[in-house]
């Protein structure tokens, strides 16, 4: 199946996602380039990230004088690949629902 441009990888404001990264997020807005989100887990942070992966070229924290590192080869420089988050999972549409789902699993209540 083929995304249409228009297409918001299944999102919608209120959604609770499980970011590429693991952390737990609020979408605020979605749009055919991104999502816009606040974290569940840490104040005063929000994002915005695209839906497709991007890679850029970080410096290397190694020593390249010494042997070769095994990030870099050496170079000085690594390349970081950052997960879009097409790749994020939905957990519930709702936070509501994201807190009464985990109170039913914590105490085995159906």
């Amino acid at each position: 199946m083929t995304k249409k441009k228009s297409d918001s990888y299944g999102m919608r404001i209120g959604n609770v996602i499980e970011s590429p990264g693991g952390g737990l997020w609020i979408v605020t807005g979605t749009s055919t380039t991104g999502v816009e989100a606040v974290s569940f887990e840490h104040e005063n942070s929000s994002a915005t990230m695209r839906w497709k992966n991007t890679s850029h070229q970080e410096s290397c924290d190694c020593d390249v004088f010494d042997s070769p590192c095994k990030k870099c080869g050496g170079s000085g420089y690594r390349t970081v690949k950052v997960w879009g988050w097409k790749h994020a999972k939905v957990l519930a549409p709702t936070v509501n629902d994201f807190i009464m789902q985990a109170i039913r699993r914590q105490f085995r209540l159906k």
